[in-house]
């Protein structure tokens, strides 16, 4: 196989039925015609490979045991399936790598969980490259917690990539090699005119296959209070019978006898042309009891103009309310009819604000799921795990690994937004345990990333993550690397542009980072041990940059000193939104002094507690860190510690505050911004990164030690002055992910800058 020939990729799935999945994989494969050669593989003869063979695809059949490929999940594991499957896989395997072979593809991409488990071994053995796709949630929910725990092990290990259809999706697969690409609509999906549908008689209607996980029995339930408000209207609930759900099938005619719906409801099976059905509904349903990993159905009730009512959870509440102040339908609960019901009527009751919601939502998945943005997305993965065929990218991005919340982690996430087509390379990633919107980038990961247990207790790695940066290898024309110790030390093979937060605080201020007596713990004295070959490493990594940017004055004095480099300063960008949505902190009243940092010895914390238990004002810490359980054991009266705070919560405390408490060594200092965007004066110790971000007397004050009397001091000085909440705003603007933009675009060449922002007249203040 060359390079110079058609990319060729065998599409394998289990299902030859017109299910969500295979329709998707059908609609992706018509679109990449002219660029790719794509074969389906299916284990057995049906209307869609009959559809697909038709249409000219190569469509090759490779037979299944009829019993084993119809065997669904809960059966999957039981004694008599299991002697079956025993009996019957060794010679489809045989079979499929014959097929695979003969087919001569560059590459494998399987698209249903039964395919994921029967065709892996097959493919590996060829050294084919291999992409699973996962239309289902792997949870408990939804799949037997045997299969979890080990599909879960597997996406990690087996594939060379998994394609996840929603965030929701994505996350129920920790440290698998994820790329999010949400299934994309047809243009024919798109309806250009606007809907007339009668009113007096509505049709209330619901698409998907029969299936107790898709919740037809929670719309039967609802009916009769519908009918109550609404006597005339029809319900419509479109699919076939699929997947051993037959007796589901039965119950639910048999539920539409006893509520007395036969005049109402038509469980009408397949139907040809769903969409021409949806054109005649009032409103669209999708009632899942279980979290739905997309809901490629109420996208394409949105493109119909069809007001929305859905259950909130999984990948649906990423469609209907992508984000705060976003709302495209009206979200309800798994599983209770009653709100099923209050929602509809709702619905039905005001048709003008419905059909608004509704014209949004169409324009909104016009623009997302733009089918030939998914071809290419989906494109650009395969050809970068076939050799020969990945071209380099003018840009890549490289972080050290994504396993908190932090300041860096924000910055990073500032650069994906700018660079929205670049991947991003990471030691290790846990999605629980960073930022969620991360689940939208194109993330790689090292080796390290297959030990589920240093995901999550990532300091325990030290050791060896010196070794798994250099030997992690990052492409293209430019490469940024944000870090704090590890990602400069990456190999490239283009420019290397590295964003350094701080040199590695652990490395060269081991006292401020872990504490008093440091090297008396075990983890203390295993970093005293390694600290000597760290450091060279540290320092060969760091002048294979070929351009080195810092975040504050004192990182740059740090670099300077450390490297011998003399950086570029580049603040990073505020990216917590001021006009976003609040929300009240349970508990706490507004005019607290508020902290806001990770709970580590050089934070400082302890110190600001001991001072608040000397007062008779109000202190309200938020964080998360090593130290919670030790500061939580010795609050006072007048002092709240909340973890995990949300940004609607987090907005709120800062416009609620009276001032912000920032006692630690920071390298940057980016609380006394986000604090000053709601006019909140800051309270900071003079040292670090708070000499460019607090400006004394304007938005904050200084105090000099980080000792309880200086702090004392500090505030005594606070209540002396008065503050202006426009000037204190003003101060924030010279960090805004603008001026971040303008700067970066300056260093990397402003045409790599996907959305560089215009100038702004709004004069910046001095790096």
């Amino acid at each position: 196989m060359t390079s110079t020939r058609q990319l060729r990729v065998a599409m394998i799935s289990h299902c030859v039925l017109p299910s969500g999945a295979e329709l998707g994989m059908a609609r992706l494969a018509r679109s990449l015609r002219q660029d790719v050669e794509v074969v389906f593989v299916f284990f057995e003869h049906g209307p869609l490979a009959e559809t697909l063979t038709g249409e000219g695809f190569e469509v090759v059949v490779v037979p299944l045991d009829s019993q084993v490929n119809a065997t669904n999940r809960h059966q999957a594991l039981s004694p008599r399936s299991l002697g079956r499957q025993v009996l019957a896989l060794p010679a489809f395997q045989r079979r499929l790598r014959r097929e695979l072979k003969a087919l001569d593809v560059d590459l494998v991409h399987t698209q249903s969980l039964k395919s994921h488990v029967l065709a892996s071994a097959a493919v590996k053995s060829l050294r084919l490259p291999l992409v699973w796709h996962l239309h289902d949630r792997i949870a408990e929910d939804y799949l037997p917690g045997a299969w979890v725990k080990a599909l879960q092990r597997a996406a990690r290990r087996v594939p060379d990539a998994v394609v996840a259809n929603s965030a929701a999706t994505a996350e129920t697969v920790p440290g698998a090699p994820i790329t999010v690409i949400p299934p994309a609509l047809e243009p024919a999906a798109l309806r250009r005119a606007e809907r007339d549908v009668d009113d007096a008689a509505p049709v209330i209607g619901m698409l998907g296959r029969i299936s107790d996980t898709k919740g037809q029995h929670v719309l039967l339930a609802a009916a009769p209070r519908i009918l109550e408000q609404f006597p005339a209207a029809r319900f419509r609930i479109v699919g076939a019978t699929m997947f051993g759900q037959d007796t589901y099938a039965a119950r639910l005619r048999a539920q539409i006898e006893q509520a007395d719906l036969t005049g109402h409801v038509e469980l009408t099976g397949h139907v040809d042309d769903p969409y021409a059905e949806m054109d005649t509904w009032s409103v669209f349903v999708h009632a899942s009891p279980v979290p739905e990993p997309f809901g490629q159905v109420v996208t394409e009730a949105m493109a119909r103009r069809v007001p929305v009512v859905a259950t909130a959870g999984g990948g649906v509440t990423d469609v209907v309310q992508p984000a705060a102040g976003q709302s495209y339908g009206l979200l309800v609960p798994g599983g209770d009819p009653g709100a099923l019901a209050r929602a509809v009527t709702g619905v039905l009751a005001n048709p003008a604000t419905a059909a608004d919601r509704a014209e949004r939502a169409y324009e909104y998945v016009a623009e997302r799921y733009d089918l030939a943005e998914s071809a290419r997305q989906t494109t650009v993965l395969w050809k970068r795990l076939i050799p020969g065929h990945a071209a380099r990218p003018p840009l890549a991005l490289a972080h050290d690994y994504l396993t908190q919340r932090g300041g860096a982690e924000r910055v990073v996430r500032a650069m994906c937004d700018l660079f929205p087509d670049a991947t991003l390379k990471t030691l290790m990633y846990e999605p629980a345990a960073t930022f969620a919107s991360f689940a939208e980038v194109d993330i790689h990961t090292s080796w390290l990333n297959r030990v589920g247990w240093l995901r999550r207790h990532y300091r325990a790695a030290i050791p060896i993550l010196a070794i798994a940066a250099s030997s992690s290898s990052v492409s293209g024309d430019v490469v940024l690397v944000s870090s704090s110790g590890w990602a400069h030390g990456m190999r490239v093979n283009g420019r290397k542009v590295v964003y350094c937060h701080s040199p590695a605080r652990w490395l060269y201020k081991t006292r401020e980072y872990l504490g008093e007596n440091w090297w008396l713990t075990p983890k203390g004295a295993a970093l005293a041990a390694l600290r000597p070959g760290l450091r060279r490493w540290d320092r060969r990594a760091a002048r294979t940059a070929d351009t080195y940017i810092v975040n504050s004055t004192a990182v740059a004095q740090v670099v300077r000193a450390t490297y011998g480099i003399e950086p570029l300063i580049i603040h990073p960008p505020v990216t917590l939104d001021p006009a976003g949505l609040q929300e009240p902190i349970d508990g706490i009243d507004p005019g607290f002094a508020l902290v806001v940092c990770r709970l580590l010895p050089y934070k400082n914390v302890d110190m600001v507690v001991r001072t608040f238990a000397q007062r008779g004002d109000r202190l309200l810490v938020i964080g998360a860190g090593p130290l919670r359980d030790q500061i939580a054991a010795n609050l006072p009266a007048n002092v709240d510690l909340r973890s995990d705070v949300p940004e609607e919560q987090l907005r709120w405390a800062y416009a609620n505050a009276r001032c912000l408490i920032a006692a630690s060594f920071e390298d940057f200092g980016l609380t006394p911004v986000e604090a000053a965007q709601f006019g909140t004066p800051a309270v900071a110790l003079r040292s670090g990164g708070y000499l460019d971000t607090v400006q004394d007397g304007v938005n904050g004050l200084f105090f000099d030690a980080p000792e309880v009397s200086a702090l004392q001091d500090g505030l005594a000085r606070f209540d002396t002055l008065a503050w202006d909440p426009d000037k204190i705003r003003s101060t924030a603007q010279r960090f805004s992910p603008e001026q971040f933009a303008r700067q970066l675009g300056e260093v990397l060449g402003s045409h790599l800058v996907a959305h560089l922002p215009e100038p702004s007249t709004t004069e910046a203040g001095p790096a």
